[in-house]
């Protein structure tokens, strides 16, 4: 517990902080549409994550911050391959970043999803599903082109859906997580 939870200064912080991390990661979304090899604006979007995972654990709001931090961890792995931004890397973000801009307006307008989010037991988003499943595929990936072999990508795996299985994610049917 950070003391912060239940701070609304605090809260109110982090709403107009986030809203600016994610209108900033979609402006580099766009600019990569045009230049995908744009290691300033892959960068960007790694530490937009980086930031919005720190700042909600600073206030309580652990599966926001379990969200971000598993899209975070996408782009370190992607990051060590290439600065290119592929195509599904690109998709899953825009969806990414739609949903954590509507998660950040749930919790600022105080609606019941909003509150659930706050009190942490929000499990509608497919967000954090998404990103454990590409986070997994993009680690056996990497693990099988650095020719690591299928024990690392198993190894590797076996800690991301051991991660998913916290949050009440059972298996990965090879696409994404399911419970």
């Amino acid at each position: 517990s950070t003391g912060l939870e239940e701070d609304e200064e605090m809260r109110e912080v982090f709403i107009d902080e986030a809203r600016e991390v994610i209108q900033g990661a979609d402006e580099a979304l766009q600019r990569l549409s045009e230049s995908p090899d744009d290691l300033g604006d892959m960068t960007l979007l790694r530490r937009a994550f980086h930031t919005l995972k720190g700042s909600s654990r600073m206030v309580g709001l652990k599966l926001f911050g379990e969200a971000a931090w598993s899209c975070e961890q996408l782009y370190n792995v992607r990051l060590a391959e290439t600065s290119r931004l592929e195509d599904d890397l690109a998709a899953f973000t825009a969806d990414a970043l739609r949903e954590l801009g509507r998660w950040v307006e749930a919790i600022a307008a105080g609606d019941a999803r909003g509150d659930a989010l706050t009190q942490g037991g929000f499990q509608d988003t497919q967000l954090l599903r998404q990103a454990q499943a590409q986070l997994e595929e993009a680690m056996v990936h990497r693990a099988h082109f650095a020719g690591q072999g299928a024990a690392i990508g198993g190894a590797l795996g076996d800690g991301v859906r051991g991660h998913a299985a916290d949050h009440g994610l059972d298996q990965c049917d090879g696409r994404r997580m399911v419970t």
